[in-house]
């Protein structure tokens, strides 16, 4: 038998809760599966509804609404490099303030702004 899994820092819940207690509003970006990382939020200590988007249907959001989905999205799979910096563009047109923890090569075209 073959276990996978997917293994979260231990102190994401810990994270996760004193953004929650500071007004934040998270977004998880990553190139997982949209459902695996649903998942994943919820272990991590996520609750309520948990909107998802995979980058093949970011792709056909147009310019017009992507402001709209990137707001109410909470959850965001099989992300790009150039979708994650066209999110975080899309946030700030919207207004918000966005900050981003990252862990690889990938974040910085997104962290560059």
């Amino acid at each position: 038998m073959v276990t996978l899994s997917e293994r979260l820092r231990p102190d994401a819940d810990r994270t996760l809760r004193y953004f929650a207690d500071q007004g934040v509003e998270v977004k998880i970006i990553s190139g997982d599966d949209p459902d695996t990382v649903v998942a994943l939020a919820r272990q991590a200590g996520l609750e309520g509804d948990l909107p998802s988007i995979s980058g093949p249907q970011l792709d056909e959001v147009d310019a017009a609404s992507i402001g709209r989905v990137a707001s109410e999205t909470t959850v965001f799979g099989r992300i790009t490099p150039s979708q994650k910096e066209r999110l975080v563009d899309a946030l700030r047109a919207s207004g918000h303030y966005v900050a981003m923890i990252g862990d690889g090569v990938n974040d910085v075209p997104a962290m560059k702004g």
